[in-house]
C-alpha cells in the first residue's frame, strides 16, 4: 500500500489488534472447531455442477457459498465474476485476483445476520454495485481486509434502496463503498476504497456498532461524502445503548484524502442518536472537501449537506447532476 512497507504494515496491524483487544475476541471467533473444508471457484475452469473441490472447481461464487458448510474456506481464483454474493453463514472467502462485478445488483458482497459471525473476506475487487460494494449487516467478529472497493453507489438519487433515495435536498449515498451496519467487534483493515459516493461507513440502524477497528485503509476520491463516517441513525441510541449507538470504535492509521466530505466524520443527525467514545488516532487526512475530522450534531436528520449548498470544487470522479457540498456548521454531537 502507498507509503507503507508490507512487513511494517503487518507488524502494525498485529499491534493495533492487540491494543484494542482483538487478539482474543476475533481470534476466538475463528479457531473454535475444525473447518469443514476448502472449496475452489474458477472463472475459467469451473462449472457449478462440480463438487467445488480443488480437482473440480465451481464457476460462480454464489453457488459455492450456497453449498459450503458453515466454517468452510472458499478460494476464488483470478477472473471476473458478474454476480452479487449474499452470505448468511460463517465463511472465509479469499480472492486471488478475483473481481466481483455487481452491475445491476444492490451489493457486491454482503454478510447478513448473526450466522456470519467470525467470517473473513480478503483479496477481492468489488465494483459497480447500485448500493454498497461490501456490506456487513447485524453481525460480529467479521474481518474485511486487503480488498479494493471501487465505483459503487451507482444508484445514488434513485429509489433502488431507501439509502439511495434523496431526502429532500440531501442526496442519497446508497450506503457508501464499504458499510458496517449494526456490526460489533469486527475489523476493516488495509482496504482501498475509492471512486464511490462515500468511503467507509459505520452505522446503527437496527442495533449498535461498537468495538470495531478501522485501520490502515486508503479511502480516497469518494466524490460526495466522507472518507470514513461514523454516524448514528438510531433515535433510541441515547436512551438505550443496547438498541443503538456508534461507540467505542477505533479509527487508526488510515489515509483519507480527496473525498467530498470530511476525512473522518462522527455525527448525531437527530435527537436520540449518539456517536461517542470513538478513537481517531494517527490518520493522514488531506485534501478533503470538509474538515479533516468533523464532529457534528445536525438538526435536520442528515450527515450530508444539501444540494442547494454553494458549490465548491469537485474532487474524485464526477457524478452528473450532483452539486458540490460545502462545509457544514454544527455543534458537537451529544
Amino acid at each position: 500500500m502507498d507509503g507503507i512497507k508490507p512487513f511494517r504494515l503487518i507488524l502494525a496491524i498485529v499491534s493495533a489488534l492487540a491494543i484494542v483487544g482483538f487478539g482474543s475476541s476475533v481470534a476466538g471467533a475463528t479457531t473454535g472447531g475444525s473447518s469443514p473444508g476448502t472449496l475452489l471457484v474458477s472463472a475459467t475452469h469451473g462449472s457449478d455442477p462440480n463438487s467445488c473441490r480443488w480437482f473440480a472447481p465451481c464457476r460462480t461464487i454464489g453457488h459455492t457459498v450456497s453449498v459450503a458448510a458453515p466454517g468452510s474456506s472458499i478460494v476464488v481464483t483470478a477472473g471476473m465474476y458478474a454476480e452479487s454474493v449474499t452470505i448468511t453463514k460463517k465463511l472465509d472467502l479469499r480472492g486471488l485476483g478475483a473481481t466481483v462485478d455487481a452491475s445491476g445488483d444492490v451489493n457486491g458482497i454482503a454478510f447478513v445476520g448473526p450466522g456470519t459471525a467470525g467470517s473473513r473476506l480478503s483479496g477481492f475487487t468489488v465494483e459497480n454495485a447500485f448500493g454498497e460494494g461490501i456490506h456487513a449487516f447485524q453481525t460480529s467478529h467479521v474481518g474485511i481486509s486487503w480488498n479494493h472497493v471501487r465505483h459503487n453507489d451507482l444508484g445514488s438519487g434513485t429509489d433502488v434502496t431507501m439509502e439511495c433515495q434523496d431526502q429532500g435536498p440531501v442526496p442519497g449515498d446508497c450506503g457508501e463503498g464499504l458499510h458496517l451496519m449494526s456490526v460489533t467487534d469486527s475489523f476493516v483493515v488495509a482496504n482501498r476504497v475509492e471512486g464511490n459516493v462515500g468511503g467507509i461507513l459505520v452505522t446503527d440502524e437496527v442495533g449498535p456498532s461498537h468495538g470495531n477497528l478501522i485501520a490502515f485503509n486508503v479511502s480516497q476520491n469518494n466524490n460526495e461524502d466522507c472518507g470514513i463516517t461514523l454516524p448514528s441513525h438510531n433515535p433510541n441510541a441515547v436512551s438505550d445503548p443496547s438498541a443503538g449507538g456508534v461507540y467505542d470504535n477505533t479509527v487508526i492509521a488510515n489515509i483519507s484524502s480527496g473525498n467530498g466530505g470530511a476525512g473522518v466524520g462522527m455525527f448525531a443527525p437527530f435527537p436520540g442518536a449518539a456517536s461517542y467514545n470513538n478513537k481517531v488516532i494517527s490518520n493522514t487526512l488531506t485534501g478533503n472537501g470538509e474538515a479533516g475530522i468533523a464532529i457534528h450534531a445536525l438538526a435536520q436528520g442528515r450527515h450530508r449537506a444539501p444540494r442547494s449548498a454553494a458549490p465548491r470544487p469537485e474532487r474524485g470522479r464526477a457524478r452528473a447532476g450532483r452539486a458540490s457540498r460545502t462545509r457544514e456548521t454544527a455543534t458537537v454531537a451529544p
